[in-house]
């Protein structure tokens, strides 16, 4: 996982490590990044992180989001 040179002043940076998000957190990565990103997840112990959907056009309903798994 690769943090951006001053990520960390960021006054939203804290909320990576925020106690109520223990239970899970979503994050959104470059479709050409998420499988490295996944892997990277897995080798440092997170083996339940996974894909959860994409973010999409909107289509002609309005449903800006899929949900793949």
């Amino acid at each position: 996982i690769v943090i951006e040179d001053g990520a960390d002043k960021n006054p939203r940076y804290p909320l990576l490590f925020d106690p109520q998000t223990s239970g899970g957190l979503v994050a959104s990565i470059p479709e050409a990044q998420v499988q490295t990103c996944v892997d990277a997840l897995h080798s440092l112990g997170y083996e339940d992180a996974v894909v959860v959907g994409e973010v999409a056009a909107m289509d002609s309903e309005d449903k800006p989001i899929r949900v793949t798994n």
